[in-house]
């Protein structure tokens, strides 16, 4: 798996940075990551990400992958096409623009405020 992993990251390498917005919804290749650390589905290692935070002004942001399969570590809401999503909050990490393949959706203002204080909370150190 990660032979294959490895070639089309190189091909994802050679893209052009998205736009993207934060509270939108996009299909991401996560990749094949190790251990417990999440990754992509299907031959291209997608998922969809929700975008939490743009980092910078070259497609660099913060994201949470997002599953349809719960777990009480997750947050549940109801994406724009008013399908259940879990966001797995401990997954949270940056992505590179360039990851993103198209939009899946978006999330309501007061569900994206949520997951952002879910977040405050979860890494006070």
């Amino acid at each position: 798996m990660y032979d294959k992993w490895n070639k089309i990251k190189k091909e994802i390498n050679n893209k052009e940075n998205k736009r993207i917005k934060v509270g939108k919804i996009y299909w991401v290749h996560v990749g094949y990551n190790i251990g417990s650390e999440v990754y992509g589905k299907g031959n291209k290692f997608v998922r969809p990400v929700l975008v939490v935070k743009q980092i910078n002004n070259i497609g660099l942001f913060l994201g949470i992958p997002l599953s349809s399969r719960n777990n009480k570590l997750y947050y549940k809401f109801i994406d724009s096409k008013n399908k259940v999503q879990y966001a797995m909050m401990f997954q949270i990490r940056t992505f590179s623009s360039k990851r993103v393949i198209n939009l899946y959706g978006d999330i309501d203002d007061k569900s994206l405020l949520d997951i952002k204080n879910r977040i405050k909370d979860l890494y006070n150190l």
